[in-house]
């Protein structure tokens, strides 16, 4: 009976230290694959919980699973979709979301999300470390991605383009993190690319591993919090990485996520994916910021603008002018985190 009583109590402790519950929405492919994507849940904490969802459907599904019932995986092209949580807990939330493709063979990709779990926001690799942190980690990793480079010269079929790999990181300082997931105990970065993309590389591109413990003179202060070693709330909302929900003219719902742009965009370009609540599929955006002022326009087939928010960020706010491109009409619009 006391081993009984115990089990009760570990299995009790368990339960409350996921601070998400996360139910899987499922969708079968004209081949017969299967779509698995994770739909976060939680009673004491349901608005972060939507935040979460908004964000990884918009960013992934380009709409939202809602307004979808009999489709919700419709925008997902892949021959197979599934999803791993990584972590659950008070602080994070991390999600390995896992597709197959095929174009001549099988390719596996991953991408990883880790979010704040006091308030949904995207944790992103910079928000984590300082600037002296974050280049002593990544000089850190370059040993690491040499080794294993060198492990790999005398493979018979691609030992000549790992030898080119290897002599070209001679000269490397920092390696290029192009995604990284939260453990509780420990971060996990990936990048170090030689081969080209999709090919089979085993641990070349990660990942590339440091305890938490070890990363604590490294981090931010929000870092600090992120980790528990500080209590107090993080600063004002990031402009990337948050869900933005609003209106325009006052009468027109909408809902929004910003991102970085691609890498040779340069630094000033910001992209998204916006919609309108009432229809929920997703606007492609693009634009540009200067300091707190944004300029971001819905995209029609990629190329073409429709459609321009200009405004101004406070932090948690942003507020503008919406203007129809083709019309000419200009409309006040308001967004908040």
């Amino acid at each position: 009976m006391r081993y009984l009583v115990i089990l009760l109590l570990a299995l009790n402790l368990a339960a409350q230290a996921q601070t998400f519950e996360i139910k899987p929405i499922t969708q079968t492919t004209e081949d017969g694959g299967q779509l698995i994507f994770p739909l976060i849940e939680s009673k004491n904490l349901p608005e972060v919980a939507r935040r979460i969802n908004y964000y990884l459907q918009l960013k992934v599904l380009s709409a939202l699973v809602e307004k979808h019932p009999t489709k919700p995986l419709g925008a997902l092209y892949c021959v197979e979709h599934s999803y791993t949580v990584l972590t659950n807990n008070s602080r994070f939330l991390c999600i390995k979301l896992s597709e197959v493709n095929f174009s001549m063979r099988y390719i596996t990709s991953h991408s990883y999300f880790t979010f704040d779990s006091r308030t949904g926001d995207l944790v992103a690799f910079d928000d984590l470390l300082t600037p002296t942190g974050k280049t002593q980690l990544l000089k850190g990793f370059v040993p690491e991605f040499k080794k294993r480079l060198e492990s790999r010269v005398d493979d018979p079929i691609t030992g000549d383009e790992y030898k080119t790999c290897l002599s070209d990181a001679a000269t490397l300082e920092q390696l290029e993190v192009l995604d990284f997931s939260i453990a509780d105990d420990k971060i996990q970065c990936y990048g170090g690319q030689c081969l080209e993309a999709g090919t089979n590389e085993g641990d070349v591109r990660g990942p590339y591993e440091r305890s938490l413990n070890t990363l604590i003179p490294m981090l931010s202060p929000y870092g600090n919090y992120l980790v528990g070693n500080k209590t107090e709330p993080r600063r004002s909302g990031n402009l990337l990485g948050s869900v933005w929900r609003g209106k325009i003219d006052g009468k027109y719902p909408i809902t929004l996520i910003l991102h970085a742009g691609y890498s040779n965009e340069g630094a000033e370009v910001i992209r998204g994916v916006e919609v309108y609540d009432q229809y929920g599929d997703g606007i492609e955006l693009k634009g540009t910021r200067a300091g707190n002022k944004i300029v971001i326009s819905e995209m029609q087939d990629w190329q073409t603008a429709v459609a321009t928010f200009e405004g101004i960020w406070n932090g948690n706010q942003i507020t503008g002018t919406f203007k129809n491109v083709k019309t000419g009409k200009v409309l006040p619009f308001a967004l908040s985190r």
